[in-house]
């Protein structure tokens, strides 16, 4: 945290509620440090110079209880656990399989070590920590075995789109918003004055854009620290934007308020997405064995077959040998 930052705050603990997440801004102090890190999946936002803590019942008593009258909630958790996470119905002896993204799936069902084995079989398996799913990758050959699996015990099975992306917002334009306004021209003037690229000009032109008319009403100037976090939360859970479209939209509305206006950073906490991993894509047994019949050169074959046992070459083949095996 900047010295700028600490003054005026010696022992105040600033906490802010974003979600599934809290957002911790203190002076710096190992002791405090320590407790932090003693709750798991605790982590340091250096783009934002804040710790992020995890939001359940036990972190939120656990931070209360140990700040005391130091801490001052910015945003206090909602009722409940305080997560957002998307839930599908826990049906007894039922699987849900819910796409998330192109190469992913997202497992929901009862606890069952017999399916938490079978998923544990499959390749590029991984539990998230976040949505508490075990997610698998999306091909015809490993859903077919998640079909097996539930036939063979006498399980539904049941194949859904991601509930989120069949309910997202799309973008608002001027026909639906009465008093729709245009970016103004001192953000365009000092963005091209501190000579930013074109492309990154007309990005946080667009994204500043949107932002102005959600909050068509009201004047940009007067927008508070808490209807901007509301507006991330909308841009994600409504818009279902992507990680990269929401640090875009961050950016434009810090470069404003940070640049334009001259504010500081401490009038307003947002906390930026993690980077996605994405894994790859897997060969089918079929495809890897075209693929290896296609070469007639013994050489050639053993040094195919050799590079593609060793797995970390497979997205090669997933990227640039599986497009030419459908020719």
């Amino acid at each position: 945290m900047k010295a700028e930052e600490q003054q005026g705050m010696p022992n105040e603990v600033i906490a802010t509620a974003t979600g599934h997440r809290i957002l911790l801004r203190l002076r710096k102090s190992q002791q405090d440090i320590t407790f932090i890190k003693s709750l798991p999946n605790s982590r340091w936002d250096k783009s934002a110079f804040c710790w992020v803590v995890i939001q359940n019942q036990q972190h939120i008593g656990k931070i209360c209880q140990y700040f005391g009258n130091r801490l001052q909630w910015i945003e206090k958790p909602g009722n409940g656990s305080g997560i957002n996470k998307e839930r599908y119905p826990a049906e007894k002896e039922t699987l849900y399989i819910v796409k998330y993204h192109n190469g992913r799936v997202r497992l929901y069902f009862q606890f069952n070590p017999d399916l938490i084995a079978h998923i544990k079989q499959q390749p590029f398996y991984a539990w998230d920590s976040e949505t508490l799913t075990w997610t698998i990758p999306h091909t015809e050959k490993i859903l077919e075995k998640m079909v097996n699996f539930c036939k063979s015990k006498g399980w539904k099975y049941k194949y859904l789109e991601d509930i989120r992306q069949l309910q997202r917002v799309s973008r608002p334009g001027p026909e639906s918003i009465k008093n729709y306004r245009q970016c103004p021209e001192v953000y365009i003037e000092k963005l091209t004055i501190m000579r930013y690229s074109r492309n990154t000009i007309r990005v946080y032109t667009e994204c500043f854009k949107e932002f102005i008319n959600y909050f068509s009403e009201k004047e940009i100037n007067e927008i508070t620290q808490s209807e901007i976090m509301d507006y991330q939360r909308y841009l994600v859970e409504k818009r279902c934007v992507s990680n990269s479209y929401q640090n875009q939209a961050i950016n434009s509305i810090k470069f404003y308020y940070e640049r334009v206006l001259g504010g500081n950073r401490e009038k307003y906490y947002i906390e930026r997405p993690r980077k996605e991993k994405i894994l790859p894509e897997v060969l089918s047994e079929q495809e890897a064995l075209l693929l290896f019949n296609a070469l007639d050169n013994l050489k050639h074959k053993c040094m195919i077959m050799t590079a593609y046992s060793g797995g970390d070459v497979q997205l090669f083949f997933c990227k640039i040998i599986k497009p030419r095996l459908t020719v």
